[in-house]
């Protein structure tokens, strides 16, 4: 991901979520932006499809579209993972 931010100033710490595309995304490394204020963030999943330059980028209390499943595939979902450690 690119990034447009003030010059030599750091654009994201690691640890970071960044919200692009509807997605949440979190940075692996801190990125200082060059003098031109240009800064390449490093995501830990890749991006699950091609984004367009001016897409927008949030960094500040980035969110994402989710729904709730029931209370019944929720105890399912519990109990499978409770059986595999997870």
């Amino acid at each position: 991901m690119k990034l447009d931010a003030s010059a030599n100033t750091v654009a994201v710490g690691s640890g970071d979520y960044i919200g692009l595309g509807g997605r949440l995304y979190i940075a692996t490394e801190a990125v200082t932006a060059s003098g031109t204020g240009m800064a390449t963030i490093q995501a830990a999943r890749p991006l699950r499809a091609a984004m367009a330059v001016a897409e927008p980028l949030t960094l500040s209390k980035p969110t994402v579209p989710m729904r709730l499943i029931t209370d019944h595939k929720a105890a399912v979902l519990s109990r499978t993972l409770d059986l595999f450690g997870g």
